[in-house]
């Protein structure tokens, strides 16, 4: 199965700045439940944007400046450097000097330059597509289903998801919910958890 999920307000509102615009509990343990035990393929500002590997999960990320050492590495430690500032070369030669606790030992990190690369990395049969916008663009072609948080609600943003291909995917289900009280959100918000076969 390859799958995207992701989560968007009004105007197909997915971001701001690096950041998502709103916080959503419920949004977020849904996240957790889906992904658990499948592999997560994500671009390079949305884990920067998270800060670390995503536990208990295969973590793909996806960044067509990555150099062939880095990739050769494969390491989250080199990575975590790289991602503090260090130019690559550097967090490659301090990698094995940099603590474990930046990465821990158990957290499985690959790296790829582009998506196709990514899914051919993917070692587990569930592969989740996890943002950014143009990652989302071009994983619709790949995706037979879609998990989308639907919520009614406006909120600044720079990044948008996608418009779904005309008549590829059918709604197989829709569970709406409320929250009354979402960070970064005036007043009460409704949301609904969609998913989509192609």
């Amino acid at each position: 199965m390859i799958a995207i999920i992701a989560a968007y307000a009004d105007h197909r509102v997915i971001g701001y700045q690096g950041r998502i615009p709103w916080h959503i509990s419920e949004d977020f343990r849904h996240f957790r439940e889906i992904t658990a035990g499948g592999t997560v393929i994500m671009g390079r500002k949305t884990y920067e944007s998270i800060g670390h590997p995503l536990p208990g999960r295969e973590n793909i990320i996806v960044s067509r400046s990555l150099s062939e050492a880095l990739i050769r590495e494969e390491s989250a430690k080199a990575l975590v450097a790289a991602s503090l500032g260090e130019s690559v070369d550097a967090s490659v030669r301090t990698s094995a000097k940099t603590p474990v606790a930046a990465a821990p030992a158990e957290t499985d990190i690959r790296f790829a330059r582009n998506l196709p690369e990514a899914l051919d990395l993917a070692t587990r049969n569930r592969i989740f597509i996890i943002g950014g916008e143009s990652l989302y663009r071009e994983g619709l072609a790949y995706a037979d289903t879609l998990y989308l948080t639907e919520i009614d609600g406006s909120f600044p943003g720079d990044k948008h998801f996608p418009e779904l291909p005309e008549g590829e995917f059918q709604l197989i289900s829709s569970e709406e919910h409320k929250v009354e009280k979402a960070e970064n959100a005036e007043r009460e918000l409704t949301f609904r958890f969609l998913e989509y076969r192609r």
